[in-house]
């Protein structure tokens, strides 16, 4: 994304709809505190670190949603 990284994107889709599911994933493993401000409103799972097996982020995602 060029005009905003994936915390302004969730901060913006917060905005317009409070209950959004949303699910980072991220292969940076420093990402964890920059998710701190925002970790209060997400469950642990929403927080997703590559690599990952098809499978267990099809998991994953189902449990979000559901």
């Amino acid at each position: 994304m060029e005009k905003m990284n994936g915390f302004e994107l969730y901060e913006e889709m917060r905005m317009i709809d409070d209950k959004v599911k949303i699910c980072f994933l991220t292969a940076n493993k420093s990402i964890y505190g920059t998710l701190i401000h925002i970790s209060s409103e997400l469950k642990e799972n929403q927080f997703i670190q590559k690599p990952i097996q098809n499978e267990e982020l099809i998991k994953i995602i189902n449990e979000i949603t559901s």
